[in-house]
């Protein structure tokens, strides 16, 4: 995939060229999500490594991640992006050019509006 556009498009998946390759690498996303006072982050991830691929779930709820039972469906819209340009592509400015760089970092969205019933046990 065009490398330009993973910068300017970080919600796809960067690690493609990784996956038969077994060469380590790490990709995540943080969806955290709050009303009020109460709040709730899903980070879905990939890990892989010299011995296999690893696919994750981790669920935040407030300040704890434990084991948690949930069953539920949300759905996100009305996306605000952050503003870009041709220096500062996504947030990591000039520097998501750099192709050596060991961590990469991009904002998707600052506010959403989000519907739907999450039942947590």
């Amino acid at each position: 995939m065009n490398k330009l556009l993973l910068i300017k498009n970080a919600e796809l998946f960067q690690g493609k060229k990784y996956l038969d390759k077994k060469k380590n690498y790490f990709e995540g996303w943080y969806f955290k999500n709050i009303n009020n006072q109460r709040g709730i982050s899903f980070i879905p991830g990939i890990n892989i490594d010299d011995i296999s691929s690893k696919a994750f779930i981790q669920i935040i709820i407030n300040d704890k991640s434990q084991n948690l039972k949930i069953h539920g469906n949300i759905k996100c819209s009305k996306s605000k992006n952050i503003k870009t340009n041709i220096f500062a592509p996504n947030i990591m400015g000039p520097f998501s050019y750099v192709p050596f760089m060991e961590c990469n970092h991009a904002i998707i969205s600052m506010q959403n509006t989000i519907n739907g019933c999450i039942n947590i046990k």
